[in-house]
């Protein structure tokens, strides 16, 4: 009986081991959680708008109407071809290749800005009043 005794409790000792070593909690390393994927549009406007805010006079306009909305539009060579026909004066004679245009608006009035992004240059740069290239 002695023996008896003993091996259940050998085997309730073993089983509290058990049960408590299967009681251990492993905590699973979560990863961290995603930083906010940057898009690679959001990245090409964050370097549009810095590179035209270096131009002292695109940068003087950008300071006096901070809250002036703005509104970026890739411009292809295709379309600077069209645009060169249509509005000589903005597009003639400006580089054929992909280039970006920032129009600043407020209620009609603004500014127009053509960058360069390749070459880190603004091209030109027209205020603007009451115009409407569509």
């Amino acid at each position: 009986m002695f023996q008896k005794n003993r091996v259940l409790a050998a085997m309730a000792l073993m089983a509290l081991v058990t049960w408590s070593v299967g009681c251990i909690v492993k905590e699973e390393l979560q990863p961290p959680p995603e930083k906010p994927e940057i898009l690679e549009t959001e990245v090409i406007a964050d370097r549009l708008l810095e590179r035209a805010a270096q131009e002292p006079e695109v940068g003087k306009f950008i300071a006096e109407n901070p809250d002036y909305p703005y509104a970026i539009t890739v411009l292809h060579p295709d379309n600077i071809t069209q645009l060169s026909k249509k509005y000589p004066v903005i597009y003639g004679n400006v580089p054929n290749k992909t280039l970006y245009q920032i129009d600043y608006t407020n209620n009609g009035r603004g500014m127009l800005v053509i960058v360069d992004l390749e070459d880190k240059a603004v091209v030109r740069y027209f205020r603007t009043a009451g115009v409407n290239l569509e």
